[in-house]
């Protein structure tokens, strides 16, 4: 998710999937030379994480090992 960009949907990501045996997954937004990425453009996994415990407290993520290349949650 990038701040200002799509970081506003992240709730209404989080809804699609209440009803529907579907997964979402963020793709994060990669430094490379010429993309003038900037780490304030990002939305961090825990950031996203504290957005999404406004509206369900008690949403988890579940443990991952430390080379898995996404992250798993649920509610």
């Amino acid at each position: 998710m990038m701040r200002g960009r799509n970081d506003d949907e992240i709730i209404d990501f989080i809804d699609f999937t209440r009803d529907r045996p579907v997964d979402v997954r963020f793709i994060e937004y990669m430094p490379f030379q010429g993309n003038q990425w900037k780490e304030n453009k990002m939305i961090s996994f825990n950031e996203m994480k504290a957005i999404i415990r406004e509206k369900y407290s008690d949403f988890q993520a579940l443990p991952n090992q430390p080379n898995d290349t996404s992250k798993v949650c649920f509610f």
